[in-house]
């Protein structure tokens, strides 16, 4: 290879012959405005220069930010993973098959004790005031906010088993 004069403008095919890399290297590096189109010799060589230091130092760009956020979101399934594990081993989950009946329960015993205390209150303001309250009045308009909540009930206790299924399937993909 011949002498080259650091501020004359450079040739992607010299530029590779000096530094050790191939042609569609340099090419690469220039599409990706690592070194300038019609940069010179001395221009490209800081550049490249600056460029090695910074994929030594792992602050390559794209690449190593894609790979650090990889592998933190790994590790911090891993951490999640453990964490059940350990709350699992201290008896502190409980599953959600044996959660959601008993949601659903409460919120049913619940709709039947408001029922009781209106059918009561009802009683009470009919026998004080000598009126009759037709069931469409009260009643039924209550029944009916009751019962949207049993079925509140029953899809949050679906919404429950769809996240502990994905969360599963998750944990299961990292192992």
């Amino acid at each position: 290879m011949n002498v080259i004069e650091l501020d004359a403008k450079a040739t992607q095919r010299n530029f590779a012959a000096m530094v050790g890399v191939s042609q569609n290297a340099v090419q690469k590096l220039v599409a990706a405005d690592v070194l300038e189109k019609r940069g010179t010799y001395r221009e490209w060589l800081l550049s490249y220069c600056a460029r090695q230091r910074a994929e030594a130092g792992g602050r390559a760009g794209e690449d190593q930010v894609a790979l650090t956020q990889a592998r933190t979101r790994e590790a911090l399934a891993k951490a999640e993973a453990q964490e059940i594990v350990n709350l699992e081993k201290s008896k502190v989950l409980i599953e959600v098959e044996d959660v959601s009946p008993l949601m659903v329960a409460l919120f049913e015993n619940h709709r039947e004790q408001l029922i009781n205390e209106v059918d009561k209150a009802i009683e009470r303001i009919e026998s004080k005031y000598k009126v009759k309250l037709e069931d469409a009045d009260l009643l039924a308009r209550i029944r009916i906010a009751l019962q949207s909540s049993v079925g509140h009930a029953g899809e949050l206790s679906k919404a429950i088993r769809a996240h502990v299924q994905k969360s599963n399937a998750s944990r299961a993909a990292l192992d």
